[in-house]
């Protein structure tokens, strides 16, 4: 039994990645016309990534009366790097999941932080990145848990800069 059910997980790969290759080279270059939201473009989806939730709800509606349960998709998504496959899963410390290119090239928040000279608010990574604002948040956080950026909370609200005080 577990040898089908490998096979299904693996076959079921294979599948997403032939759903997901043409969404998010559609995604990367900006022209998200897939029906999702009357501006084409469904929330937490942007630059080349989707989350788990939101394929999932793609994923199954291209599908029809044959759907793929949660904890299916994602074992199928985690086999991406291990088939070799042009897809990873990344989790983000918050928790969300994220399918996107191996060979994403995420930019570097110090380009973004040095034409923000008042800090770079969450909204601000959004709008720059073409991100829904729950993974502009998640970046934030994955970055100053990495130390390259320091947070400044205050009553204008939370804003990151670059860390000058982590050593090289």
């Amino acid at each position: 039994a577990v040898v089908g059910v490998d096979h299904y997980h693996s076959e079921l790969a294979a599948q997403l990645l032939d759903f997901l290759q043409p969404l998010l080279r559609q995604r990367e270059g900006g022209g998200m016309d897939d029906g999702m939201s009357a501006r084409g473009s469904a929330r937490g989806q942007g630059r080349g990534m989707m989350t788990l939730t939101d394929l999932f709800c793609v994923y199954n509606r291209a599908r029809g009366i044959e759907m793929v349960s949660p904890a299916d998709l994602r074992k199928a998504c985690e086999l991406f790097e291990k088939k070799g496959y042009p897809l990873r899963l990344v989790s983000f410390p918050s928790g969300v999941l994220v399918v996107q290119p191996a060979d994403s090239d995420e930019p570097s928040l110090s380009a973004l932080l040095a034409s923000y000279p008042s800090g770079l608010a969450a909204q601000d990574l959004a709008n720059a990145l073409g991100l829904s604002l729950a993974l502009a948040r998640n970046r934030l956080k994955a970055a100053e848990d990495a130390g390259e950026v320091c947070r400044d909370d205050s009553i204008e609200g939370l804003r990151f800069f670059p860390n000058r005080f982590a050593t090289t």
